[in-house]
């Protein structure tokens, strides 16, 4: 089984156990893109599904793991695998970090519903809620203004919002730059 982590920084990790993340997108590498064409522009002229086949971390179908420190699911394990895990892991990197966990002991789980390959500036309004975004009612009767866990701020729009976020987990001008990424849809299955 896969495992996927969500940055619980910014809160994503518990927007996606609340169902209130259900898409998430991964910058293709300029590697990736070089393999097909010296010109980063007709990769929408290419087949997109030869491009998800081949390179894309998840297809439809996967169950893939929510990855979480161990110390974070203890409570959540059955007896013998609460055994197992103080067993083996309590003194691990694992026990305080999920990048260093296994996949199998993760009590929580995504299925890929959807993948599709897009520039990251073509994101739906739609879309950047299914991010992880919420909204902030100011004063009554103001429209809404958009943010994530951890912002120093808010947005007017959702698509401002969403390039800051973006920014914050893959890095300074990413937004700007408008890289191909992959799109996964999911629902939460366990």
């Amino acid at each position: 089984m896969k495992k996927r982590n969500f940055n619980n920084q910014y809160g994503l990790t518990k927007a996606v156990l609340n169902r209130t993340k259900n898409v998430t997108r991964d910058v293709i590498d300029d590697w990736k893109i070089k393999e097909f064409t010296s010109d980063y522009e007709v990769l929408s002229n290419l087949s997109k599904e030869e491009i998800i086949c081949k390179y894309a971390r998840y297809k439809v179908g996967d169950i893939v793991a929510i990855g979480q420190a161990y110390k974070d699911i203890i409570s959540e394990l059955d007896d013998r695998q609460r055994e197992y895990v103080i067993g083996f892991y309590s003194g691990s990197p694992g026990w305080s970090n999920k990048m260093f966990v296994r996949a199998d002991l993760m009590p929580h789980q995504i299925r890929i519903t959807d993948v599709k390959v897009e520039r990251l500036q073509d994101i739906t309004d739609e879309d950047c809620v299914k991010e992880g975004l919420f909204w902030i009612n100011r004063s009554p009767g103001i429209f809404k203004r958009w943010s994530f866990k951890g912002a120093k701020r808010d947005w007017d729009y959702k698509r401002e919002a969403f390039a800051a976020l973006i920014d914050k987990i893959s890095g300074k001008g990413t937004w700007e730059r408008n890289p191909w990424v992959f799109v996964y849809e999911f629902e939460l299955v366990k």
